[in-house]
Order: C-alpha cells, then sequence, then structure tokens
C-alpha cells in the first residue's frame, strides 16, 4: 500500500491568516497553551460562550484551507498554530506575552 501524503498538514502549513481578528488568535493561543474555555474567558474578560464563539469563528477560518471532506480536528488545529507562531500570531503571542496569561 502506498503511502497518502499528508494534504490536511500541507494545507495547515501554508495556510496564512495574518488578518485574523486579534480577539480570535489570543483565543486559539490560550486554549492551545491548555487553558479550559472558561478559563481563557476569565484571562480575557468576556463569558465562556463569547469565547466558544471566538474559537468557532477561527477554527472556521483554519478549516477553510483543508481539502475537501477533511474536518478540523483539535490536533490540525494545533498544528495550525504551533505553524504559525512567528507569523500569524505574532502580534497575539505579543500581547498576550507581556501580560499575565
Amino acid at each position: 500500500m502506498a503511502v497518502q501524503p499528508l494534504e490536511s498538514l500541507e494545507a495547515i502549513a501554508e495556510h496564512h491568516l495574518r488578518n485574523m481578528d486579534i480577539l480570535h488568535k489570543r483565543a486559539l493561543l490560550l486554549r492551545a497553551d491548555g487553558r479550559t474555555d472558561s478559563e481563557a474567558a476569565d484571562l480575557e474578560g468576556v463569558s465562556v460562550g463569547t469565547m466558544k464563539s471566538r474559537l468557532g469563528v477561527a477554527s472556521s477560518e483554519i478549516a477553510m484551507c483543508l481539502p475537501p471532506g477533511r474536518k478540523l480536528t483539535g490536533e490540525l488545529r494545533g498544528a495550525w498554530v504551533q505553524g504559525h507562531l512567528a507569523c500569524c500570531l505574532a502580534d497575539a503571542v505579543e500581547q498576550l506575552s507581556g501580560s499575565a496569561a
């Protein structure tokens, strides 16, 4: 059996979202850092519902690059975050690094 290409991972690596709303970026980073929705909401001063909404919008933006029929998993979302810390997420990383996050 031939090895299939890792299309989803390749797409995630190439999918830049520098113009994503900063609040959505912060939500992604807080979750990737292991914060629960409740903890992230408390840190951002918003409701849990608002935090879930921010994560949903950010996840949808990431998922747009996936091949047809593929779904965005938590692992793929984390791969996107890890792969884009220095480019797309740099401004949010800087903000959160300067705060008590």
